[in-house]
């Protein structure tokens, strides 16, 4: 299941969404007044969010047809 994240995590687009990611928490974080702080990081994090789960999903979908391929044979 691992070699199957890690390969749904080889596309560029979301590597190109963890990179905006990271870098929409720090700009946010950095250029925030105080009292916007507590919710600066939540665009980001919603960001990495998603991309977890469609990778989560990808993987997982992946492994079940490899289970179901792997019974057939």
């Amino acid at each position: 299941f691992c070699t199957l994240l890690l390969a749904a995590l080889d596309d560029f687009m979301l590597k190109l969404l963890i990179v905006c990611a990271i870098f929409s928490i720090t700009v946010d974080m950095s250029f925030a007044t105080p009292e916007e702080r507590s919710h600066a990081w939540i665009e980001g994090t919603a960001i990495l969010f998603a991309v977890a789960v469609v990778s989560l999903v990808g993987a997982w979908s992946d492994y079940r047809k490899e289970g179901q391929f792997l019974k057939q044979q």
